[in-house]
């Protein structure tokens, strides 16, 4: 606080007294501004000191007029000036209708007199029993002279002289009890002080830059200086007597108190004001974002992967596999590879030898906290189940293609399945579905044929997905076992690989589609879409990846899947239905006792439609683009003997290229001679012919 708004105060609210006996008929001082708070015998340098008088009446009957004054002046001190200040008004208007005179001395070192009167108070005069604060006379601020004497005292005031009072019956003299002196005391000069210096500690992030602003006041107004004298950071003063403490923390600063003191001083020699205070900087734990709750099932030899991720409130992540419990066989291949600043991804491929749950322990932190949890695989002595649909090669536009939906893997027995299968439906024409051998009398290496029972199919709009729903949706379903008496299936699986059921598609012979890929894919709208039923039904198998083609050359990023074909792993169980993406964790998965297995690999294919030049190879029988060398003699002599299942790397293509003498005849035996004439360079090969140029008039 200023030290004179303090004085002021202190003196405003003090009952001051002076031993006063107030008379029937009084002057009396009633209080003063100025005093020293802690010696009311003194009054303070630079600072205004006022009398403040108060009237009392007791005669019975109205003053109506007066001559007053009073003198004021120092002992042993420097020339003063004396002034009034307005008198309180009481209500009236106007207190007075006399003009205060002021006689000072011409060298300003001697009494200087104020008085009151000269005229009558106000029409009706002082009324019986009036007791209030009339006058009041000021000094202006005194400057330092510790030590001397200030007073003041009733004073001769022409033209009455004497201090009377008039009423209509006569003059009294009233009461007065002065003189009154005081000995002047010099403030000594205190040094500013701080406004807001906080009590308490305080806690800041350490990701963002702490601050303080300080502010201190000076009752002498003198200029003065911050100084930091301990402590991190700095400061940087500022406008309006402030100054500003910054610091920009960082991770190392998390966990430590830390004391900061900064001093102001005027310069003037007083004791400078010190402000010490303490920050305290904090840090956030990491939170897993992405944290399995699965058990995840792994038979020999399948791989599994998985991503986990974490946030924190502003620090690079380390994530480290720090246990696995139990430990797995010496065959077993896992690890942990941080893929981002907040994610990781956990692989496992077990012994051949492992079985039962295997816990990784996982710890991410940030340096300072850590938190981790625990990702759970359960090795099975079963094999998981791989489901491929066939990617076909050079496919004719306009023709039919069969695309085998197959089982490449597996050891349970199956009582069912239920797959939803998505494809371009501006580019194929869903014919029918055909039931694989499981529904067939065929010669398979088992003690019977399988004579499953049930088997449909249902194609067009599934439900309302909006531009999210492929063009083409194809639900296929099968089931070992119904309700039709004594007749049951003989077996509930073959020998891998296994057709489930095969698409019969009717190619475009829409030339834009030429020398494009037609994905045909598995789809999921709800949790019951590509499941396996085991032969009691009391086990349902979901997806547990799900691949893209990617070809027969290796991409970045791209796995080998079943005939060494390459796909990408595009599994996402957190991407919302409908989905290409495999069935979704919420809701599928929120019931812990019921909910399904993860036990399917799923591999997505499609129709490769033939480009135009490719079905023109003349000579070239075995399509390897070099034409009538002997391999293609030797395939197409083979034809005359085994027939067309020759042709098995592309029937319309390798039929076409055999027209080798160029006489619009295919498979014939004139074809054969020349091809052979070729080679041993008896005869030259037909050119291709060219696209046939023509011009419009």
């Amino acid at each position: 606080m200023k030290r004179t708004s303090l004085f002021l105060a202190l003196t405003a609210l003090m009952v001051f007294s002076f031993g006063l006996v107030h008379g029937a008929n009084d002057v009396t001082l009633d209080h003063m501004d100025g005093l020293n708070p802690g010696d009311p015998s003194q009054v303070l340098t630079n600072v205004d000191v006022c009398w403040h008088f108060k009237l009392t009446n007791g005669t019975g009957m109205n003053i109506t007029g007066s001559t007053n004054g009073f003198a004021v002046w120092m002992v042993g001190g420097s020339p003063r000036t004396v002034a009034t200040l307005d008198t309180h008004a009481l209500g009236w208007p106007v207190m007075y209708d006399l003009v205060v005179a002021i006689y000072s001395d011409a060298d300003g070192t001697g009494i200087d007199v104020v008085g009151f009167g000269g005229a009558k108070l106000m029409s009706d005069g002082l009324p019986v029993g009036f007791e209030q604060e009339v006058w009041h006379v000021c000094v202006q601020a005194l400057p330092a002279a510790d030590g001397d004497t200030l007073c003041i005292d009733s004073a001769f005031y022409p033209p009455g002289g004497e201090w009377i009072w008039a009423t209509a019956t006569g003059t009294l003299y009233p009461g007065w009890d002065g003189p009154h002196c005081f000995e002047v005391y010099d403030i000594p000069n205190l040094p500013p002080e701080f406004d807001n210096c906080p009590q308490e500690n305080f806690e800041k992030t350490h990701c963002e830059a702490a601050s303080v602003v300080l502010t201190a006041t000076d009752d002498e107004g003198d200029p003065f200086t911050f100084t930091q004298l301990s402590g991190i950071g700095g400061i940087v003063q500022g406008p309006a007597n402030t100054v500003t403490w910054s610091y920009a923390p960082t991770i190392a600063d998390v966990c430590i108190t830390y004391e900061i003191v900064i001093e102001v001083d005027d310069g003037m020699g007083g004791i400078p004001d010190v402000c010490t205070f303490y920050v305290h900087f904090t840090n956030e734990a990491p939170e897993w974002t992405l944290c399995p709750t699965d058990t995840f099932l792994l038979a020999y030899p399948n791989e599994k992967t998985v991503d986990v991720a974490a946030d924190d409130d502003c620090d690079n992540l380390i994530f480290e596999l720090v246990d696995v419990n139990p430990v797995p066989g010496p065959g077993a291949v896992f690890g942990l590879v941080q893929t981002g600043p907040k994610t990781a991804e956990l692989s496992f491929i077990c012994d051949p030898a492992d079985e039962g749950l295997f816990g990784f322990t996982i710890f991410v932190t940030d340096g300072i906290d850590t938190t981790w949890q625990v990702i759970w695989f359960k090795q099975l002595a079963m094999m998981k189940f791989d489901v491929v649909i066939e990617k076909t090669h050079m496919t004719i536009q306009g023709g039919h293609e069969y695309v085998d939906v197959t089982v490449t893997q597996g050891t349970e027995e199956l009582g069912g399945f239920d797959f939803l299968i998505a494809y371009d439906a501006s580019a194929l024409n869903f014919i029918m579905a055909i039931p694989g051998p499981l529904y067939c009398p065929v010669p398979y290496p088992v003690p019977d044929t399988c004579n499953w029972e049930y088997f449909t199919y249902r194609y067009g709009p599934f439900g309302n997905c909006g531009n999210a729903c492929p063009k083409g949706l194809l639900r296929v379903i099968g089931i070992a076992e119904t309700n039709n008496g004594p007749v049951h299936p003989a077996c509930f699986r073959l020998p891998v690989p296994f057709v489930l059921f095969t698409l019969d598609f009717l190619v475009t012979d829409d030339r834009t589609y030429e020398c494009s890929y037609v994905p045909v894919r598995f789809f999921w709208m709800d949790c019951g879409d590509n499941v396996l039923s085991s032969r009691t039904g009391d086990t349902l198998w979901v997806d547990s990846q799900i691949f893209d083609f990617v070809g027969d050359v290796q991409l970045p990023g791209s796995v080998i899947g079943p005939g060494g074909i390459y796909y990408f792993d595009i599994t996402n169980h957190y991407y919302g239905f409908p989905t290409y993406f495999g069935m979704q964790e919420v809701p599928c998965m929120d019931d812990p006792d019921k909910r399904p297995m993860r036990f399917i690999n799923f591999y997505n294919g499609g129709i490769d439609i033939a480009c135009a030049e490719s079905l023109d190879a003349r000579g070239d029988i075995n399509l390897n683009n070099v034409a009538n060398e002997i391999a293609d003699a030797v395939l197409f002599s083979n034809y005359f003997i085994y027939g067309f299942g020759v042709f098995h790397i592309n029937f319309d293509g390798q039929v076409a290229a055999t027209d080798v003498n160029a006489d619009g005849l295919v498979l014939s035996v004139g074809d054969l001679v020349y091809q052979i004439r070729i080679i041993i360079g008896d005869a030259q090969a037909y050119p291709k012919l060219a696209p046939v140029e023509a011009t419009y008039v």
